[in-house]
């Protein structure tokens, strides 16, 4: 049968009382509905072996250390000892159980943390989670790998010739894709020849270790890959030479020592290196987590006395949770001694929590990413008879020749202007002012070449930063301007001649993007409201080592090369305040650093971008005291009325002066907003080689709240201290939406709303399903409602909320038949989660899909509406049609919902419940549902008798968001 469009009727009514029921004309709408159509068919995902982190349930060393010290006990090294026999004894019987159930046990660890690795299909996992003495089954997340002006910038050659701190006796573990010691970076031979008559599986006499990398090993192997099936089995052998780039180029930002004579050295060109390769020539890892281990116990004896000072990880995986395995080891990394950093990840500004593991972890520094300033950089100069100078940055064209030779000439606009046809003007050696757009810039170029041009300016078309142009080479200098600065030439050209200057020396510092944020850098915040990113270092084309090259260099981008900054900055404070741990290192470099700025505005962007700021070494070298944590993160709010937290922060003074700080709040992201207040006290004592605690209140007034924050609800800022000797500050940052709070009563088929709180309500009216009663307890729902003669689109409420669905994967068994044995396979996740091709990244946006089970084929359907913070997902499903599930006049079919985390906890998907529907049993009503504004009502008439109504008012808070009503 084919299924009508059902009807809702609206109706307003001024009622008693002190809440108006439609109280103004257009006081209820339509809610949107957003199910794009995106129908196709993907390759289909089937069960695959992975790798699994088989964790004993025994404390690590670190964890047992930490535990006798929180009693006050002082371990002996006896005791040390005894313990580390004790685990090792006990994992041997858990491998050895393994190992009889027809598995291999690889890369066992006690130090920082108790367990080994098997490859296991999921079902297999699940049948080793129930063995003796497991604590749990984790899968293993495969992570990807992610200077000259830069040192220079954040204050690294100020450390080296007016402070003489270059990482002396620090060492620095490089957890990466190796490290080339041949290269002269790290004062190898410089000599090409010796890195290709290498051997990387075998340490050849006199190779390694060397002066400057002085330990390491490769976990991994040459063709290593985790996210290969076919290579996803490491061959470890004891040479950790870089078999791709990633690993050196990281290396040298640390520490490296001489690039050549104009170059700037690493960070801390004094310091140890560690080279511990995870990754192999290309591709991924699971393989961190043991890296970790070797740097927390380079000797493998079990104690983690002889750990390295600094650990730089540039890799992560998206969407990280401090329970990731990597995020695990890195925290208990940090309580062994270690200054851990990590890159917070690549994936953009946009989507919300997507920084990654084991930047996480709640010890790990987070780096984000941001533009060195100083940067010389390439301009046009411009000359007009009315006497107006004119020098305008631009990128010069990447199929271009190159510059040598100066060119001068007169300026004319192109006719056409676009240039994609035949010019008709000549330019007799002149040069030719195009525009952007229509047609390719080869054919632009060689048309303005035909007609005599000795050089092009070419206009973006379009706000924002020129860029290379691309495609074919061709013979005609050229290079492109802004927008902006293009319509100021074309004003003078009106009323002016202009001669236009291309030459190679032509450069001088752009600042206007100075400490801005990369455009690729990840959003934090952390997944349990933690505050992440910690701070940003320049990561943004940065020069350093290229491996294999013996002496050159590669120029890339990304929060890989940001995180080795910190590192280095965190070797170069160890070495001048030996006696703080890596807390206080931590809280050093957060209070030390500056805002970070947004390109062409005034203000700073949201602190999920940027962590308290952009690092500042030398200030951080004048340090006299620290206030820990640097950064509070206040996780997410829904206030119904008004809702206040507390945290604290415990300032420490270090020197021998006591200190009195004036604190003070600096608003930032939802400055103003008069339903935000932060309180602390307006001063604070601390006495010499003293701490101080001080508390920080976030206050929320619902009422007052609405068009305040950022489109994620952002509010931010910090909490400065200030004192005769120091400067601090702390970031801070919350996520907060005011909660709708829609109570309703029911009199015959008439519904009233009302909304009483100070959010606006979005409230969506669905068909309960049949659910099975023994699932009454599991706190998810789900409804439907058909939208149109093939499609049905399905409301589904899970038991807690989310903070951003691209990490989830709800699946929806069906059973056509009700033989208890399910026929197709609706899947809702991130559109890289429905593609098997690109499983391990994210895109932020949220599709449905359906596999078909019998013929292995899945098709892509409907773009989902899904919000961040929440715990409501409506999609959509093609019921009939070519992409449909049920035969033309079957009407009904059984369900089992589960919800999997792609990226975090054990990866078992979770049962969400069953039940059963009937699509010709519906209620009836004419559109997903009604924006409900703050204080306010409605009085809704609903057909269909009998039938129980699902009525979700997504913005309520979570334990009043689903009514049932019948």
């Amino acid at each position: 049968m084919k299924l009508k469009m059902l009807s809702l009727v609206v109706s307003c009514a001024i009622a008693g009382g002190t809440i108006p029921l439609c109280s103004a004309a257009d006081a209820v709408i339509p809610a949107k509905q957003d199910f794009l159509d995106i129908r196709g068919s993907v390759k289909f995902n089937k069960e695959a072996v992975s790798s699994y982190f088989i964790r004993v349930d025994m404390p690590s060393v670190v964890e047992w250390q930490k535990r006798q010290a929180s009693q006050g006990k002082k371990v002996t090294e006896q005791q040390r000892k005894s313990y580390i026999a004790k685990v090792r004894k006990e994992l041997k019987k858990v491998i050895a159980q393994t190992e009889a159930a027809g598995f291999t046990a690889i890369n066992p660890v006690v130090a920082t943390d108790v367990g080994f690795s098997v490859k296991a299909t999921r079902e297999q996992a699940d049948a080793l989670s129930k063995k003796t003495r497991v604590k749990s089954v984790v899968p293993k997340r495969i992570l990807d790998a992610q200077r000259t002006y830069s040192t220079r910038w954040v204050g690294g050659e100020r450390a080296h010739v007016e402070y003489g701190l270059k990482g002396k006796g620090q060492t620095i573990a490089i957890i990466d894709s190796g490290i080339d010691y041949f290269h002269s970076d790290f004062l190898g031979s410089g000599n090409k020849d010796d890195y290709d008559g290498n051997d990387p599986a075998i340490i050849e006499p006199g190779t390694f270790p060397t002066p400057v990398v002085v330990d390491g090993y490769d976990f991994a192997g040459f063709d290593y890959d985790a996210g290969d099936s076919e290579l996803s089995t490491p061959s470890p052998d004891p040479d950790p030479v870089d078999d791709g780039n990633h690993g050196s180029h990281v290396a040298g930002i640390a520490a490296g020592r001489s690039l050549g004579p104009d170059m700037a050295t690493g960070i801390a060109p004094e310091a140890d290196l560690y080279a511990l390769k995870v990754f192999g020539a290309e591709g991924s890892t699971d393989l961190v987590s043991q890296a970790i281990e070797k740097a927390i116990d380079p000797n493998g004896d079990g104690d983690p006395e002889d750990a390295v000072d600094v650990i730089n990880m540039s890799l992560g995986s998206l969407f990280g949770s401090p329970d990731a395995a990597t995020a695990v080891s890195a925290q208990n990394a940090v309580e062994a001694g270690a200054v851990v950093v990590a890159s917070a990840g690549n994936s953009g500004n946009d989507i919300a929590y997507v920084s990654g593991s084991p930047a996480s972890a709640p010890g790990v520094i987070a780096v984000a990413s941001s533009l060195a300033g100083g940067v010389e950089s390439f301009f046009l100069s411009f000359d007009a008879e009315t006497g107006n100078d004119y020098d305008f940055f631009a990128t010069y064209a990447a199929i271009s020749p190159e510059l040598d030779t100066r060119i001068e000439g007169a300026l004319s606009v192109s006719e056409p202007f676009e240039a994609c046809d035949a010019l008709t003007n000549s330019f007799d050696g002149g040069i030719a002012v195009i525009s952007r757009g229509s047609c390719a810039f080869t054919t632009k170029l060689e048309n303005a070449l035909a007609a005599g041009a000795s050089a092009a300016v070419v206009i973006n078309n379009v706000p924002g930063a020129p860029f290379a142009m691309g495609g074919t080479d061709v013979t005609l200098p050229a290079a492109m301007i802004s927008q902006a600065e293009g319509a100021l030439l074309l004003a003078e050209l009106n009323s002016s001649a202009i001669a236009g200057e291309f030459a190679a020396s032509n450069t001088r510092a752009n600042t206007i993007d100075d400490d801005t944020i990369s455009d690729f850098s990840s959003r934090g915040p952390g997944a349990t409201g933690l505050f992440k990113p910690d701070v940003a270092a320049p990561g943004d084309e940065i020069e350093s080592a290229l491996a294999g090259s013996g002496r050159e260099t590669l120029t890339i981008s990304g929060t890989s090369m940001a995180a080795p900054q910190v590192a280095g900055m965190a070797a170069l404070l160890r070495e001048k305040f030996p006696e703080l741990g890596p807390d206080a290192i931590k809280a050093i470099i957060q209070n030390s650093a500056r805002p970070a700025k947004l390109l062409g505005q005034v203000g700073s962007p949201p602190l999920s971008l940027q962590g308290t700021g952009i690092i500042d070494i030398e200030k951080a070298l004048n340090s006299t005291a620290y206030a820990m944590p640097g950064g509070l993160g206040f996780g997410s709010f829904k206030p119904e009325y008004n809702d206040a937290m507390t945290q604290w922060v415990e300032v420490t003074n270090f020197s021998d002066k006591d200190q009195r700080f004036k604190v003070s709040v600096e608003e930032n992201t939802g400055a103003g907003s008069a339903g935000i207040t932060v309180e602390v006290s307006q001063e604070i004592y601390v006495a010499a080689g003293q701490s101080a605690r001080l508390p920080v209140t976030l206050r929320m007034q619902s009422n007052a709240l609405q068009g305040e924050a950022d489109a994620l609800g952002e509010y931010d800022g910090w909490v400065v201290f200030e004192s005769a000797e120091a400067s601090l500050r702390v970031g801070y940052m919350a996520l907060i939406e005011p909660a709708s709070s829609v109570n309703i009563s029911r009199q015959g088929d008439e519904f009233k709303l009302r909304n009483v709180a100070f959010g606006d309500a979005t409230v969506l009216g669905f068909t309960q399903t049949d659910v099975n009663a023994r699932d009454s307890n599991l706190g998810s729902s789900l409804g439907y409602r058909s939208v149109s003669e093939e499609s049905v689109a399905f409301a589904f409420n899970a038991p807690q909320d989310w903070t951003h669905f691209s990490q989830y994967v709800l699946t929806m068994n069906i059973d056509v038949n009700e033989d208890g044995q399910p026929d197709f396979r609706a899947i809702v996740g991130d559109l890289n989660a429905l593609d098997p091709e690109n499983n391990r990244s994210t895109t932020g946006t949220v599709a449905s899909g359906i596999d078909n089970l019998a013929t292995g084929s899945r098709n892509l359907l409907y773009v989902a509406d899904v919000e961040t913070n929440s715990s409501v997902l409506q999609y959509q499903l093609d019921a009939y049609g070519d992409f449909g599930f049920l035969a033309e006049g079957d009407t009904t079919f059984d369900y089992t919902l589960t919800l999997r985390n792609r990226f975090n906890g054990d990866g078992e998907a979770v049962y969400m419940g069953s039940g059963s529907v009937d699509l010709a049993r519906q209620v009836s009503f004419d559109f997903p549902g009604i924006i409900l504004p703050a204080q306010d009502g409605a009085q809704l008439q609903v057909g269909g008798q009998g039938v129980p109504m699902l009525v979700i008012p997504t913005e309520n808070e979570p334990a009043k968001r689903v009514k049932l009503v019948r």
